[in-house]
């Protein structure tokens, strides 16, 4: 199932044939996907479906065994994470990154570190805290940008990551599950935070097993199932019993039969 179409111009990243093997398993099987610049993609499917393997792909964690990745048009060759890096291609893990005895500011620049002009060893502190402040305030999260960040709950070192996300200047932004440990408002807050940044041209990558947030702020929804892609629609063309069909590959009465009386 495809309903979705675009033109060359609108498309960030695209993935074609990707096949991905393991010992004794293929992990994904000439999985096509397409990303337009600023729209909201939700990726979907079960518990081993290989969402998490196309994401290590994409990420330059795992190589593919087969197919080509394209970004903005060309072929990219992406062989590890500074490749994807370089690419603004950014990744906010279910299990975040952060560094907990750390600093915001320093979690925030770390690896990219600004140094004081003509030095290649002395940090400049003072732009990285203003930078930290002026992104933290971006994401609605009014902290202090040396606060520990073992100091802060879930919700909001899932904000410092986005906002980490923003300051690196990212194209496409990669979400693992985000709102998986997060409170009703802070999922809310999220979502809010999602829309604004794809009204800026960013484009997001939503994998979630929540159809409703899904639906609230997806464009595009793509399905796999045991590796191969079911199909690819847009959000407002489905309903969530259609995607659940898709994504366990038979009709809801099929798998939740109702009891005779």
């Amino acid at each position: 199932m495809d309903n979705t179409s675009s033109s060359p111009k609108d498309v960030l990243m695209e993935l074609r044939n990707i096949t991905k093997i393991f010992p004794g398993v293929t992990a994904l099987d000439n999985v096509d996907i397409t990303i337009k610049k600023g729209e909201i993609h939700v990726l979907l499917g079960e518990n081993g479906a290989g969402k998490s393997t196309l994401i290590k792909l994409m990420a330059g964690v795992e190589m593919p065994n087969g197919g080509e990745i394209y970004w903005e048009g060309k072929k990219a060759d992406i062989r590890n994470i500074q490749d994807a890096y370089n690419l603004r291609i950014s990744v906010i893990y279910q299990e975040l990154s952060c560094v907990p005895c750390l600093s915001v500011a320093e979690n925030m620049f770390m690896g990219r570190e600004i140094f004081v002009k003509g030095s290649k060893s002395l940090i400049n502190w003072k732009e990285q805290m203003l930078r930290t402040k002026n992104v933290l305030k971006k994401v609605k999260l009014d902290i202090s940008p040396t606060i520990l960040m073992e100091n802060l709950g879930i919700g909001q070192r899932q904000l410092c990551e986005i906002a980490k996300s923003i300051e690196s200047n990212a194209k496409l932004i990669i979400m693992d599950e985000p709102t998986s440990s997060l409170s009703r408002k802070e999922i809310d807050s999220l979502l809010e935070i999602m829309t604004e940044l794809k009204s800026n041209g960013v484009s997001i990558l939503f994998i979630t097993h929540k159809l409703e947030e899904a639906k609230k702020v997806g464009d595009i929804v793509t399905v796999l199932k045991d590796g191969k892609k079911v199909g690819n629609v847009k959000m407002k063309d489905i309903s969530e019993d259609e995607i659940i069909t898709m994504m366990v590959g038979r009709e809801l009465n099929e798998k939740y039969p109702k009891r005779r009386s």
